[in-house]
């Protein structure tokens, strides 16, 4: 029988930590995994005992002196002190992309599902990851004269990136990276050092990185959970400069309508993004029948306010229909151009010479499918 002192032994409350976020974490998860086992059916018909009073009130108590712990540390966080001028560093902005992907904060890339989001992340972050300028994927924003008076981009090294992809497996971003590889040379010249920086983690069946936490209503704004936790200390670990959330619906587990919970989210990320000097690009969906619109991500419009830049995949209309890459929301540059793209039949892209040239391209690509 499992018995008050017994659950007290399990979870060795003498030695735990009550007085940081991983702790108390760490403490929840202990209390869940007892309690499990009051609330399996199959566990209750061969274990006798499990509904006694007092092991569910040792339970509920300790549950208790969590949530308090956790109002006192969220208490202590909100101390607000206003940061001295002396003490503020004069630099100008980074970027991974100029213009289009500004360094250690949130950008968000958006379209129908199915466009392509995931295909053109990977041409685009190979980049990043090996600094190569393709010929395939022009990176259009190197086309345009750095404007030094705010782009502290200096760094031309390599870069560690991190993909976490809770929809593709590893093995089917690797199959994509051998694709591109046999059919770009830029790819396949730039390949080891792609590999070398790029890490792929499988989160399917992992669980959000933020949410309401378990046991808890999805009402409840949310927090970071243990997932989340775990995925920045890869990051660090590694040194990561971009970290790739595909696509937020698998990662945000809280309510993608209440704009308090985004903005907790959004901002979380946005302050350790700053501190570990790492940038997020997350990938979402657009609200049905919303093609084409400037505007982002489904639920609160508070996606679009809280993140910094925002990137739509998908098609125009001039006369005739074309792909384009489009730059719809930019805090720290000025809106760029349209980027025309052409889509393989096989998924990947390649930079059109002009728009016209992305109409035929459209074309041709359609024709092919039917045929």
């Amino acid at each position: 029988m499992i018995t008050k002192e017994k659950v007290m032994a399990i979870l060795d409350l003498k030695n735990a930590d009550y007085d940081t976020k991983e702790g108390l974490s760490e403490l929840q998860r202990r209390v869940e995994q007892v309690y499990g086992r009051f609330t399996d059916d199959k566990i209750k018909k061969v274990i006798e005992g499990l509904s006694d009073t007092d092991t569910v009130e040792a339970l509920e108590e300790i549950d208790g002196i969590i949530d308090a712990k956790r109002d006192i540390l969220k208490n202590a966080e909100c101390e607000l002190k206003p940061t001295p001028w002396s003490e503020i560093e004069e630099v100008n902005r980074e970027w991974l992309i100029p213009n289009w992907l500004p360094a250690n904060t949130v950008t968000m890339f958006t379209g129908q599902g199915g466009a392509g989001k995931s295909w053109l992340t990977l041409q685009v972050v190979s980049e990043i990851a090996s600094h190569a300028e393709s010929e395939a994927w022009g990176k259009a924003s190197y086309k345009v004269p750095k404007p030094s008076e705010y782009d502290d981009s200096t760094d031309n090294d390599p870069k560690h990136i991190v993909f976490a992809t809770y929809e593709d497996e590893p093995a089917e971003i690797k199959r994509r990276l051998n694709a591109l590889a046999s059919s770009f040379d830029w790819v396949r010249e730039e390949k080891a050092v792609i590999q070398e920086h790029l890490h792929i983690i499988d989160m399917r069946g992992v669980g959000s990185v933020w949410g309401p936490g378990a046991g808890n209503h999805i009402a409840i704004t949310g927090e970071l959970l243990r997932t989340g936790e775990a995925l920045r200390k890869v990051c660090e670990d590694i040194g990561a400069r971009l970290l790739i959330l595909d696509p937020l619906s698998g990662a945000f587990g809280g309510n993608e309508n209440d704009r308090t919970a985004v903005y907790d989210f959004v901002s979380s990320f946005r302050g350790w993004g700053d501190a570990a000097k790492c940038a997020m690009l997350v990938i979402g969906h657009l609200p049905k029948g919303a093609e084409g619109r400037a505007a982002g991500f489904s639920g609160s419009t508070a996606w679009e306010a809280s993140a910094r830049a925002m990137w739509l995949l998908g098609t125009k209309e001039d006369k005739k229909t074309y792909y384009a890459l489009q730059h719809t929301k930019s805090n720290y540059a000025r809106l760029q151009g349209e980027i025309p793209l052409i889509k393989d039949k096989h998924g990947w892209w390649e930079e059109a010479e002009d728009v016209e040239d992305a109409k035929d391209a459209y074309e041709e690509y359609h024709k092919e499918l039917e045929g």
